[in-house]
């Protein structure tokens, strides 16, 4: 039987006729014979269940690319290997940015090892960092992507002199909060001979480009 034949035989002879011709849909011979092979229903069922979870994870990557804005505050926790003096200091960072953007910070004292960190939450300690960089940060995961807050690492040998301590914690709060790197001149310049002591214009125009 050819499948011409098999066509007029089990879909009928119009598209109009018959339940076979409906459930057919009308379709060539060709694909009415493959529908009636066995096991192309389940096929068919499971090709519909794996569009349908692909589809799933593509609105929820959707949402939470459309949601992804800093948040308006974060939780900090101090190390307690950080003096007092240098406690001040990381309040000090928190003030530059409170002073230019709309964020706050709540504080406290104790152990973190920058470890499950949910969003906004913050670890500052003292830690590796990369190369002889003066601080780093390893931005707090989300879906498997950096989100909002982080690992604030200081290299231990960090000079409190001339505000060292203070600017390079407020960068790494930078970080924390989103921002990469940026032009010289601002705080969150790449290197530390060319960034500003303090929070600019162009750092905070950065962060309120991010909401």
């Amino acid at each position: 039987m050819n499948d011409r034949e098999f066509f007029l035989q089990v879909c009928g002879l119009t598209c109009f006729g018959g339940s076979a011709a409906r459930r057919c849909g009308c379709e060539s011979a060709v694909a009415c014979r493959a529908r009636q092979r066995p096991g192309f229903a389940e096929a068919r069922q499971a090709a519909v269940r794996r569009f349908s979870r692909l589809l799933r994870l593509v609105v929820i990557a959707g949402l939470l690319s459309g949601c992804a804005r800093p948040p308006d505050s974060y939780r900090v926790t101090i190390s307690p290997e950080l003096s007092p003096e240098q406690v001040g200091y990381v309040l000090g960072a928190e003030d530059s940015w409170m002073a230019s953007v709309p964020v706050t910070w709540t504080n406290q004292v104790a152990p973190c090892d920058g470890q499950h960190l949910g969003q906004g939450e913050v670890c500052v300690r003292f830690g590796p960092t990369v190369g002889q960089d003066f601080g780093d940060t390893i931005p707090e995961q989300q879906w498997g992507r950096p989100g909002w807050g982080g690992d604030v690492r200081l290299r231990r040998d960090l000079d409190l002199a001339d505000g060292l301590f203070r600017v390079t914690v407020a960068h790494e709060l930078g970080h924390a909060m989103g921002l990469p790197h940026l032009r010289a001149g601002t705080l969150m310049a790449a290197h530390r001979q060319d960034a500003a002591t303090d929070v600019t214009d162009l750092d905070a125009a950065a962060w309120e480009a991010l909401r």
